[in-house]
């Protein structure tokens, strides 16, 4: 108990910039280490974030909202963290979590999982980080590992169709496909004018945004 109090205390020495410190029904204490390196023998991180330079807000079910600096997403174990500055890392409960903004992305829970908005109105389109492992070399001879394998961070485009998601690759032909568009040349014709590409992330957003205003 006098452990646990100290590392809600702690959390003081944290560069908050907005609300006090939270309940223990939004931070809990976790550990580091694990959560950080993942598996010793595979190379890289399990965060969706190189480092923990993003502020993160946290929108809670009863209304609170909450706000850190020092933040990141474990893909891993799927949840929220925070950095101390005595790299100590604090989860944050996910039961207690509506949405969170995460480095100025809009992350909500959705279909058991959270997942970054990027499009909202007649079509919802949202992004889904997932860890994938890439293999290491093996020697085609002594079929001993040359290289170790490693984290590698996989993000693809969804739209919610029916309650949901469906991935989408970013092409002209497929994103037209999930547009109901009363004039499709008309509109094409728009996207070009503005020089926007459906196979760049950004561009996309503007088209998405662009769509949703018509």
């Amino acid at each position: 108990m006098k452990d646990l109090l100290i590392a809600v205390l702690s959390f003081s020495n944290i560069a908050l910039f907005g609300q006090d410190l939270p309940s223990r029904e939004i931070i809990s204490p976790s550990n580091f280490l694990t959560y950080l390196n993942g598996d010793n023998n595979i190379k890289g991180s399990t965060f969706l974030y190189e480092d923990w330079s993003s502020k993160i807000v946290v929108f809670g079910t009863d209304n609170t909202t909450y706000r850190y600096s020092n933040a990141n997403y474990n893909l891993k174990e799927r949840k929220f963290f925070v950095k101390l500055k005595n790299d100590s890392i604090y989860e944050i409960n996910i039961k207690s979590l509506k949405y969170v903004v995460l480095n100025n992305k809009k992350f909500e829970f959705l279909n058991g999982d959270y997942v970054e908005r990027v499009a909202k109105g007649k079509l919802n389109v949202f992004k889904q980080h997932e860890l994938t492992i890439k293999e290491g070399m093996i020697d085609g001879t002594t079929k001993e590992k040359m290289t170790p394998d490693k984290y590698v961070v996989k993000s693809n485009f969804c739209a919610l169709k029916d309650g949901k998601l469906v991935p989408f690759k970013l092409k002209k032909k497929t994103v037209l496909s999930l547009l109901e568009l009363s004039n499709k040349k008309e509109f094409t014709s728009e996207i070009k004018r503005r020089k926007l590409s459906f196979s760049n992330e950004e561009d996309l957003v503007k088209i998405l945004e662009y769509y949703n205003s018509l």
